[in-house]
């Protein structure tokens, strides 16, 4: 049985955006008022980094349907 990780320091790979993640968190002094927009090829670990980062803010993560068209969700999500 695998698990997933919980923690920037567990995930594999991605260290890159990990470590962009990681500035912007320092920057900002902790993650209040921060959105990030994660973008990639499937099975990249976008909703991995996510969770990780909804566990640090103790939140949820927005899961909008990427599967319509940009222009379709675009106009949604402005409009909410």
């Amino acid at each position: 049985m695998t698990t997933q990780p919980r923690a920037f320091n567990q995930v594999i790979g991605n260290t890159a955006a990990i470590e962009r993640i990681k500035s912007a968190i320092a920057e900002n002094n902790g993650l209040g008022g921060c959105v990030f927009f994660l973008q990639g090829e499937t099975g990249n670990g976008k909703t991995l980094l996510a969770d990780i980062i909804a566990d640090m803010a103790g939140g949820d993560v927005y899961r909008p349907n990427c599967n319509d068209d940009d222009e379709t969700f675009a106009e949604r999500t402005l409009l909410c």
